[in-house]
C-alpha cells in the first residue's frame, strides 16, 4: 500500500488529468466593440476568424481552458483546410531545427521536454496535446520569442544593448512613445519617464512585441497557410503585438482573449483590446 505522500501525488495526478480531460470550450464568445458585444455562437466565431491569414489566441499560461481554446482553433483550421502553422512564444526563433525535428518525428518526447523546459518554465504539459497534435498533423511549429538572455540585457540595462540596425528591423519605439501601449496596461507616461527601472522592463517588453511581431510577419508574408500565435494574453492585446505586426505589414489579423486578462488592466474590455472574448 502506497505511504501517505504516494497516495497524494498520485491523487494529485488524477485531479489534473480530469481537470484536463473535462476542458470543452468555455460557454461563451463575446464580439467585442465600442460598447461591449453580443454573445456568438462557438462555430460562428471559429468560421470568422479562420477567413484571415493571422490569428492571435491570448493566454494565461498556466490555465488549461486557454490552451483547450488554442488546439481547438489549429484543430478547425486544419480540418477546413486553412493549413494552420502555429507560432509560438515559448520558444526562440533559434530553434527551429529542434522544432522541425519534432514535428517530423525524429525527436523523443523526452528530449523535446528537456528542450522546451531549457527555454521555457510552465510545465509541458500545458501545451502537451498541442505540441503531439502539430506532430500527427505535421502541422508546423515555429518560435518567435527572444533568446532570454538578450531580453535580461534589456531589462537591466535598455535596448541600448541592441543595434540601431535591428531596432530599425523590427520598427522599435520606446514606452515613453506609446500612449495607447501605457494606457492598456497602466503605466502613466511620468511612471514610465521618471522611473529609469520601469522604462527599462516596459521597453524590453515592447521590443519583446516588436520580435515577435517581425517573426510573425515574416510568416505570413510566406503565405503557406494560417498562423495561430500562442501567447501571453499582455502580448496578445491589440495594442501589444498585433499593433507591431501593422507597422511591418498591412494583414487582417483576429484576436482571441480570455476574460481574465481584465484582472491584469483592470479594465472592462473592448474592440481596442480584442475581437472576441472567452468566458
Amino acid at each position: 500500500m502506497p505511504g501517505l505522500s504516494g497516495m497524494k501525488r498520485a491523487a494529485f495526478v488524477l485531479m489534473f488529468a480530469l481537470l484536463w480531460g473535462c476542458s470543452s470550450m468555455p460557454s461563451r464568445f463575446v464580439a467585442l466593440s465600442e460598447a461591449g458585444g453580443p454573445d456568438v455562437p462557438v462555430g460562428e466565431m471559429l468560421k470568422a476568424v479562420a477567413n484571415g491569414p493571422v490569428i492571435f489566441v491570448g493566454e494565461s499560461h498556466t490555465n488549461s481552458r486557454d490552451h483547450y481554446v488554442q488546439l481547438e482553433v489549429i484543430k478547425y483550421l486544419y480540418k477546413h483546410g486553412k493549413n494552420p502553422v502555429i507560432a509560438l512564444e515559448m520558444f526562440p526563433e533559434g530553434m527551429q531545427l529542434e522544432l522541425n525535428r519534432w514535428v517530423d518525428g525524429k525527436m523523443d518526447k523526452g528530449t523535446f521536454r528537456q528542450m522546451y523546459h531549457s527555454v521555457w518554465n510552465i510545465p509541458f504539459d500545458n501545451y502537451e496535446k498541442i505540441f503531439d497534435y502539430a506532430r500527427e498533423k505535421k502541422i508546423p511549429l515555429v518560435g518567435v520569442n527572444v533568446r532570454k538572455e538578450l531580453i535580461k540585457e534589456v531589462s537591466e540595462r535598455g535596448v541600448g544593448v541592441v543595434s540601431r540596425e535591428s531596432l530599425e528591423r523590427i520598427k522599435f519605439t520606446p514606452c515613453s512613445e506609446e500612449p495607447e501601449y501605457a494606457r492598456t496596461f497602466g503605466l502613466g507616461k511620468d511612471r514610465v519617464e521618471h522611473e529609469s527601472r520601469m522604462i527599462y522592463l516596459c521597453d524590453a517588453q515592447r521590443f519583446r512585441d516588436a520580435v515577435m511581431a517581425y517573426y510573425i510577419s515574416q510568416l505570413a508574408r510566406m503565405d503557406k497557410g494560417t498562423v495561430v500565435v500562442l501567447l501571453g494574453a499582455a502580448h496578445a492585446a491589440k495594442a501589444s503585438v498585433p499593433a507591431m505586426l501593422e507597422r511591418q505589414m498591412n494583414v487582417k489579423y483576429s484576436v482571441l482573449m480570455p476574460e481574465s486578462f481584465r484582472d491584469m488592466t483592470g479594465k472592462e474590455p473592448d474592440a481596442r483590446l480584442a475581437d472576441y472574448l472567452w468566458y
